[in-house]
């Protein structure tokens, strides 16, 4: 029951961002859709290389949470910021929009299964599972909105942009890590209010 409901809020949680691009007065396009699901599979290619070694030097170095937590979430920043960068900058702001929706599906998609297969998940993954049952649609409405709005901004933004949506979407990332390596409530609580007002922000300004 508990694994249904919180898929339910997953995809509400889509559902709500999509009914938001609809009232901004944005159309479906399926090209742009497909290139962000084609863009965020790129992003996580480079992104879980960078996520290994800062694993590799936890293991070495025996770095605390901390410094694993920011190593992990930037990794993320950046990987996934850049992606959007490159594949949209000079692009029509429509199209970063559509691009956004389908990074958003994408992590919805990725999202499903590991709540169905929670039990095989490492012990800091399953954490991560526990909070996205009963946080996953506002999660999944702020983080899809997020990448809505940042995508939309980078078709037209430069590089000192692209650099403050990085620092944001790492540190963002990083509270969510602090979380799931430490259980640190709250950097949950900070992580998921910095994210709501970030992306209500930088939704409004476009």
């Amino acid at each position: 029951m508990r694994k249904t409901l919180a898929v339910f809020l997953l995809l509400l949680g889509y559902f709500l961002a999509i009914l938001t691009v609809y009232f901004l007065g944005y159309e479906f396009s399926i090209k742009p859709f497909a290139l962000g699901i084609v863009g965020i599979i790129i992003a996580l290619i480079i992104q879980f290389p960078l996520q290994l070694l800062v694993i590799f030097l936890r293991d070495k170095l025996n770095l605390g949470t901390l410094l694993v937590s920011i190593g992990l979430g930037f990794s993320a920043g950046f990987s996934q910021e850049l992606v959007k960068y490159l594949f949209l900058h000079g692009k029509e702001v429509s199209t970063g929009i559509m691009f956004g929706l389908g990074i958003g599906f994408f992590e919805v998609l990725y999202a499903i299964p590991v709540v169905f297969y929670e039990e095989q998940l490492p012990e800091h993954m399953k954490k991560l599972v526990e909070k996205n049952s009963w946080l996953g649609a506002w999660e999944r409405y702020f983080g899809t909105l997020f990448h809505i709005a940042t995508s939309a901004i980078l078709t037209y933004a430069g590089l000192g942009v692209l650099v403050l949506f990085m620092l944001l979407h790492g540190l963002v990332d990083s509270l969510a890590e602090m979380h799931n390596l430490g259980e640190s409530k709250k950097a949950l609580f900070l992580g998921e209010v910095l994210l709501s007002i970030l992306s209500v922000l930088l939704i409004l300004s476009l």
